[in-house]
């Protein structure tokens, strides 16, 4: 082998490769490659063929692998290319295989059903998370059941719980753990006892009762009469705790709560006492009160997409008997949008971007999702986005493929957790949303960011068109008054509408000779305009603003330099300042109208604010031509006079 060493190790969560290659053959080594590929995920061997990943490495004897995914094994290659002939293949690659470091569990446990029931216990099963969510070795289960303060532990897939009341029912949530620490537990699911036999019956009344004495005497010659009644009431005792505990409300600040009286109450209930604390935060235990006969409550002012730990125990004379307890979840609020992803470098068919990592404190991260919105239809157009966020997903990845930035290539035909990444079109433009999804509870809420990675196409001038005329009619009233105020009305038409005319053509009064030949506009100045930057031309940058009564003839401001100095400027917006004070905006150069598939194509657009925009120029045997009362102007071919 070339090869005298060759060693993978774990170095801070990142795989560090060291070798080195025999000396004698220095000279024959034309090129070192890396290659690493995935070839299992925890115990679970990939479902396809590897697929490597290569880097081209020169004058060096080590490399750190990072951002690599928790908990998974990876085949790392180190490849020579020579061109000697004589030395085989496999003296020219070293290979081996490494575990990157465990992490907690992302996974919920799956199936959780019930395999059998007593009147004081029930049997529970589930399975595992998915390979790539256990995040390390197995070491134990988590059971929580409502009721109980302490959880339950197992090493198998199945738990049987007893000690619990008869036909009665419990929530039951379980968590996978691993050395690392427990996973999400699974979403709460209700299982209720058998029914039991029923007790004796007995004559004994339930304490606090009402006890009616009357005593006779008897002597040798009989029983004399009854004494009159004496009553007296027994002494009050702890209730039981309350039944029936349940959430009837939901959001993400309050709880509704409600529950049953005791069954014995051992006296009168006057109030029950309802503690709650985050269990994140288990020294901090809030307590509010109800009257006896009131068994329901509001808890509110909490925090979004938290664990609480409820609490409800009901009171006697005596004082607080044991509590009835659950834990429930508040709802988690929408998170705020995530850093907007950047555009790292594209190809024809591909676009790599970065991604920074979120830390929510509103509910659990559950997924980023990359969306791609492609929004080139041709000539000019940009397709309308849809949706929320718009276009298509391209890919999943869980919370745990985010831990650093990271560097992910959009359109590399791979499978992100059931989503393909499908090839770009190339010469396409397009918007790329990063969404967060938070999900707890059967509820997902999310928010996203967009990157705009290309700018909208420019637009472009139009030929001059013919604004609308209009055709004014009347009917002659005898009342000279009302035909002064005619004739005063049309005078201002006709006003307006040589103004509008006017304006219209102005435009375009230095682009067409006296026989509608289209020549250049050419701007003289007595001292040649020196902006310090240079337009962007592809983008469409305005170069030079000009304004004037009537037509504009005073240069309001020169924003940027041409390329080579060159000013024949083409008109690209006019828009009115004043009534009479229109302004025109100029831009180094604008692409030729797509003629390709018709011969209409739109050259001239009037928006709602009155604004002319000219998007493009009409080839040399075109013109551009606007209907009266038209908003739009379109390339026709010109009419030779």
């Amino acid at each position: 082998s070339l090869f005298t060493s060759y060693r993978l190790s774990v170095v801070n969560g990142s795989v560090q490769v060291d070798w080195s290659i025999d000396s004698n053959y220095d000279d024959v080594v034309d090129s070192l490659a890396l290659s690493f590929a995935i070839i299992r995920y925890g115990e679970c061997d990939c479902d396809t063929n590897p697929v490597y990943s290569s880097l081209p490495l020169s004058n060096t004897t080590s490399y750190t692998l990072s951002s690599l995914i928790k908990w998974t094994t990876y085949n790392v290659r180190l490849v020579i290319t020579s061109s000697q002939q004589n030395i085989y293949d496999v003296h020219k690659q070293v290979e081996g295989e490494i575990t990157t470091p465990e992490t907690e569990p992302s996974g919920f446990v799956k199936s959780v059903s019930e395999i059998a029931k007593t009147s004081s216990s029930f049997t529970v099963s589930w399975n595992d998370p998915d390979c790539r969510q256990k995040g390390g070795a197995f070491l134990r289960y988590d059971v929580v059941v409502s009721g109980f303060s302490q959880n339950f532990s197992t090493t198998d897939r199945f738990k049987q719980i007893t000690g619990l009341q008869t036909h009665t029912d419990y929530n039951v949530q379980i968590a996978y753990v691993n050395n690392i620490g427990a996973g999400p537990l699974s979403p709460m699911q209700s299982f209720k006892t058998g029914e039991g036999l029923p007790a004796a019956p007995t004559t004994l009344m339930l304490t606090p009762s009402i006890r009616s004495i009357t005593v006779r005497a008897r002597t040798g010659a009989g029983y004399g009469n009854y004494s009159s009644h004496q009553s007296t009431v027994t002494q009050e005792d702890y209730p039981d705790a309350p039944t029936s505990l349940a959430v009837t409300f939901r959001n993400e600040s309050c709880l509704g709560l409600s529950w049953r009286a005791p069954i014995v109450t051992n006296g009168v209930v006057s109030s029950y006492l309802i503690s709650y604390q985050d269990t994140t935060q288990p020294s901090q235990e809030l307590n509010t009160t109800t009257g006896g006969l009131i068994r329901f409550t509001l808890l509110c002012l909490l925090q979004p997409g938290r664990r609480y730990q409820i609490k409800v125990a009901a009171k006697t004379s005596r004082g607080f008997g044991d509590p009835d307890h659950m834990f429930e979840y508040t709802e988690q609020s929408t998170p705020t949008s995530p850093p907007a992803p950047k555009k790292i470098r594209s190809t024809a068919t591909t676009i790599v971007i970065s991604i920074d990592p979120v830390i929510l404190t509103t509910g659990p991260l559950t997924a980023y999702v990359i969306y791609v919105h492609d929004f080139t239809v041709g000539s000019g157009k940009r397709k309308r986005a849809v949706g929320n966020p718009p276009g298509v997903e391209t890919a999943i990845l869980l919370p745990n493929e985010v831990l650093t930035t990271t560097f992910f290539t959009i359109g590399d035909e791979k499978i992100y957790n059931s989503i393909q990444n499908n090839p770009l079109v190339s010469g396409h433009q397009y918007d790329v949303y990063l969404q967060i999804r938070s999900t707890l509870l059967s509820v997902t809420k999310s928010s996203y960011s967009k990157m705009v990675l290309t700018p909208t196409p420019s637009t472009l001038a139009p030929n001059p068109v013919v604004a609308a005329s209009t055709d004014y009619t009347g009917v002659i009233i005898a009342i000279i008054v009302i035909i002064i105020f005619i004739i005063i009305a049309i005078v201002v038409i006709c006003v307006l509408v040589w103004y509008r005319r006017r304006r219209s053509y102005a435009a375009y009064a230095a682009h067409t000779d006296d026989n509608g030949k289209r020549v250049e506009y050419k701007s003289n100045y007595c001292t040649e305009p020196t902006p310090d930057t240079i337009c962007y031309v592809e983008e469409g940058e305005v170069a030079v603003v000009m304004t004037g009564v009537m037509y504009p003839d005073v240069i309001e401001s020169v924003n940027c330099a041409c390329p080579n100095n060159d000013y024949n400027l083409q008109l690209k917006r006019a828009y009115d300042v004043t009534t009479f004070q229109i302004t025109h905006e100029f831009v180094c150069s604008m692409r030729t109208c797509n003629m390709n598939t018709s011969n209409r194509r739109v050259c001239r657009k009037i928006k709602k604010d009155e604004t002319t925009e000219y998007r493009c120029t009409c080839p040399e045997e075109y013109e551009c031509r606007m209907e009266p009362s038209a908003r739009k102007g379109y390339c026709e071919r010109r009419v030779e006079m």
